[in-house]
């Protein structure tokens, strides 16, 4: 938002995408700047990690699970609200569950209609900690206990390796200003 504040006369175009289809967009030259919830190691791509968050096990306080002792050893009794097939947050939050998750009945959902059904109580999910801060502190959301090491995901921007436009090179500028160390 301070990016298109501070330069209104450009545009700015974003779309959401898997995360092969996304390198391949950009390797083939049909976006310049990519966002991706892992880390982007490609020849020719230059990458930058935007920001790092854990992995959180949650569901609505009124959950079933938000009682559980064990709640990782009951996840096979609930629908877990799952992220997209092909994201980089699908793979880690399998991950993350191993096979606590494989039992529970599994309903893929678009992004924007995750943390929605959560709060419905529909169910359980792995989450990015940095989307559901807010709902944390607020009490709407619970993290719950899930063995096993931690596991962060790195936001990550990309682009092309060469010269670019100054409009890319200027929201490459901004970006590097507010990336996280490292």
């Amino acid at each position: 938002a301070p990016f298109v504040t501070d330069h209104p006369q450009l545009g700015l175009h974003l779309r959401l995408a898997p995360f092969r289809e996304m390198i391949t967009m950009l390797q083939d030259g049909e976006v310049d700047i990519i966002f991706a919830g892992s880390k982007v190691e490609i020849p020719g791509v230059e990458a930058m990690v935007m920001e790092r968050t854990e992995m959180l096990l949650v569901a609505a306080p009124g959950h079933p699970l938000a009682g559980s002792a064990e709640p990782a050893s009951d996840l096979g009794e609930f629908r877990h609200l799952e992220h997209e097939r092909g994201t980089a947050t699908h793979q880690l939050a399998a991950q993350m569950l191993g096979e606590h998750g494989e039992a529970a009945e599994a309903v893929e959902l678009e992004e924007g209609a995750l943390v929605p059904a959560l709060l419905a109580g529909l169910g359980f999910a792995v989450m990015p900690r940095a989307l559901v801060e807010t709902d944390l502190a607020a009490g709407r959301l619970i993290a719950l206990a899930c063995p096993g090491p931690r596991v962060l995901q790195a936001f990550t921007a990309a682009r092309r390796e060469g010269v670019h436009t100054p409009a890319v090179e200027l929201l490459w500028q901004h970006l590097r200003e507010i990336a996280v160390a490292g």
